[in-house]
């Protein structure tokens, strides 16, 4: 561990250039539209830092490039020699528990820890924020004088993966997140591998086998589908529509020109006009945009069959429920159970 004496000759400048809410905040602005890219990351283990007390600091560390901890009344030299039996006694001496004083000492160790490897983050301004260390353990002196203790964030804080996509805090897992209520003020990430894919931009490997699973669920309930009589793929449809919020307002099929139901999405204000049909192409569903002529934001048509021969290019306010698309909203509407006993 490299350690130097306080820096006395740096800037006196008004900390208020460091308030979240200071108009002089532009650089975090243009901190966080970085997007350069990056090599992955391996790192050999991960911590959680709270800069300053409710975080107070980070604002100031991030535009420094720095991290910030503890008690500027630590003796320098008991740190530079390692003595943390002296620094346990420090915090008993102003009054901490044993249980605190340990913790308080433990946390120093892990801040002055010379791994190359460890790998720093912190969340502030809805981001999660990580970088690597250097050695150099420092007093900051003034601005800083309330903190103890310095290292430089070697090339600097980022908040964004290795790819440049940001890493905001609405995208990450509540296993990460719970980090922030930890009350102190270093401690290990135990999501630090969820933590790395995150950072390194990866999709965790549960995730793309339950993807290639569903894929394959889809595309077995599409086939079920197809085996459905007219009747029960009818029903389908109209269970189906009102799983997705849609409420019916006229019969179901029957003698009804050119609809089979007509329903409303109360919560859009949308009105829906059904037609279901085994087969179609695309002169079918002209035909039946012809009965709708005066479609927009409140009048949507749906148009449903097994398989659609048609274009992908559908007009306004238009849907077309087919194939795996329909297999897909039948699954996540819970329905694929009433479809097994239709055909099985």
């Amino acid at each position: 561990m490299r350690m130097e004496p306080p820096d006395d000759d740096r800037s006196t400048a008004d900390k208020s250039h460091f308030c979240v809410d200071c108009a002089g905040f532009a650089w975090l602005v243009e901190r966080m539209d970085e997007t350069n890219s990056i090599q992955p990351i391996a790192p050999t283990k991960a911590r959680f830092i709270k800069l300053g007390p409710g975080n107070a600091w980070a604002g100031r560390a991030i535009e420094e490039d720095k991290l910030y901890f503890g008690d500027p009344d630590i003796p320098f030299d008991v740190v530079t020699s390692s003595n943390w039996e002296s620094v346990h006694n420090h915090w008993l001496a102003k009054g901490a528990s044993k249980a605190s004083a340990s913790d308080s000492t433990r946390e120093l160790r892990e801040f002055c820890d010379p791994d190359p490897d460890a790998l720093w983050i912190t969340f502030f301004h809805g981001r999660l924020w990580w970088g690597f260390a250097d050695d150099d353990v420092h007093r900051p002196g003034p601005p800083e004088s309330e903190t103890g203790f310095a290292r430089a964030v070697i090339g600097g804080w980022r908040s964004t993966n290795v790819a440049g996509n940001p890493l905001y805090l609405t995208d990450l897992s509540t296993a990460l997140l719970q980090t922030r209520a930890y009350r102190r003020t270093v401690c290990s990430v135990s999501a630090r591998d969820y933590l790395i894919r995150k950072i390194n931009g990866e999709t965790d490997p549960r995730l793309e086998r339950f993807r290639a699973l569903e894929i394959e669920l889809v595309n077995e309930l599409d086939q079920l589908i197809r085996e459905l009589n007219e009747t029960d793929f009818e029903i389908l449809i109209d269970l189906l529509a009102a799983r997705l919020g849609w409420v019916r307002r006229s019969a179901l099929g029957g003698a009804q020109a050119d609809v089979d139901f007509v329903a409303d999405l109360p919560a859009l204000g949308v009105c829906g006009f059904f037609q279901v049909k085994s087969k179609a192409d695309a002169l079918a569903l002209k035909q039946f945009l012809d009965t709708i002529p005066d479609r927009g934001p409140t009048r949507r048509a749906i148009f449903a069959c097994h398989s659609f021969k048609g274009g992908n290019v559908l007009p306004e306010a238009t849907e077309v429920w087919s194939g795996a698309d329909l297999a897909s909203k039948v699954l996540h509407a819970g329905l694929q159970e009433w479809v097994l006993q239709q055909v099985t």
